[in-house]
């Protein structure tokens, strides 16, 4: 299984650049603003291609015997 990341990089003149790993469709951008949306004012989303994928669904079977 492929960890989820959120990679965070701070340039010299204070700007923050999040990017997401192993995130598909709208989850990334879930992702981001539910852990940095009350630090930070996100101005701008720039999607990826993998942005426009859909999102893995995960499915559990259970058998009750």
């Amino acid at each position: 299984m492929n960890d989820k990341k959120i990679n965070v990089t701070i340039s010299k003149d204070a700007q923050i650049f999040l990017e997401t790993d192993n995130f598909k469709g709208e989850s990334c951008v879930e992702a981001i603003k539910e852990l940095f949306e009350q630090f930070l004012e996100i101005e701008n989303f720039e999607h990826t291609s993998e942005f426009y994928e859909k999102d893995e669904e995960l499915k559990i079977e259970v058998n009750l015997k």
